[in-house]
């Protein structure tokens, strides 16, 4: 599916396809799966203007969007198949940042109980090395 004032190889464009799948998404949204995937950075002139909060394309932004996704796709057995989901709270970025502020550089979003949801009172920035301490046996 090409996007409009984007040049794309042939495996973007399936990817891209693959991602839509049928969905229609605003030119916006499309602009910045294509950044994401090209591996472009958005100016920050157009980060403005493409968002509310002005944060698409940081770190914190997308380990939000990598939480919410894992939480919301079928296939993934290990927190969708789990019954782990976000908290409401949390479904508008803007909620998600007051609470957890700036991702540091070399941290994700850990759930400090994994078998918990992902909500203020569960959730912390951590390195690779905290989160495997923390890690569950997976079945």
């Amino acid at each position: 599916m090409p996007l409009k004032g984007f040049k794309h190889s042939e495996e973007t464009k399936r990817k891209i396809s693959e991602i839509l799948k049928g969905r229609k998404l605003s030119v916006e949204c499309r602009r910045k799966i294509s950044a994401t995937l090209t591996g472009k950075k958005l100016t920050e002139q157009t980060r403005q203007k493409l968002t509310k909060h002005g944060m698409c394309g940081t770190g914190t932004y997308n380990s939000w969007t990598a939480m919410k996704c894992r939480c919301s796709n079928p296939s993934n057995k290990y927190y969708y198949g789990r019954g782990i989901v976000v908290c409401e709270r949390w479904n508008k970025f803007e909620n998600f940042y007051a609470d957890m502020g700036d991702r540091p550089e070399g941290a994700s979003i850990d759930r400090i109980n994994n078998d918990g949801n992902y909500e203020p009172n569960n959730c912390q920035w951590a390195t690779r090395s905290q989160q495997r301490r923390n890690q569950r046996k997976k079945t």
